[in-house]
């Protein structure tokens, strides 16, 4: 099954480090990645021998925070070999620590991908 990844134009706020590259386990076709950190997910996927397929920026979810609907593109779905399906959101450390007032959004994600990603297909 080929799912359709989510892209978001590159002049928005995502793009800083933008990568684009060809998928073999995709079928080849061009993969757009956001930030160093999900291009080296990515390596890793792509060499993975356990990984079946994988679709980047897949899938698109909305949660309620403070009141307001926000919606959300996990990084990767992957399926592995054995039929496993993750929902993969990646965040550099500093980005996932609870103590910085700044990151209450992200960990709302997080927290809303880990009830939604467990739901998706």
């Amino acid at each position: 099954m080929m799912h359709t990844p989510n892209i978001v134009p590159r002049s928005s706020k995502y793009g800083n480090n933008y990568w684009s590259s060809l998928g073999p386990k995709v079928g080849m076709r061009e993969v757009t990645l956001y930030s160093d950190l999900e291009f080296d997910h990515w390596v890793r996927v792509e060499t993975s021998p356990g990984v079946e397929t994988y679709c980047e920026q897949y899938p698109k979810i909305s949660y309620v925070f403070n009141g307001e609907l926000h919606t959300s593109i996990f990084d990767m779905w992957v399926q592995m070999k054995n039929g496993t399906v993750k929902c993969c959101e990646v965040k550099y450390e500093s980005e996932l620590n609870p103590e910085n007032p700044r990151n209450s959004r992200t960990l709302k994600q997080i927290e809303a991908q880990k009830i939604k990603g467990s739901r998706k297909e």
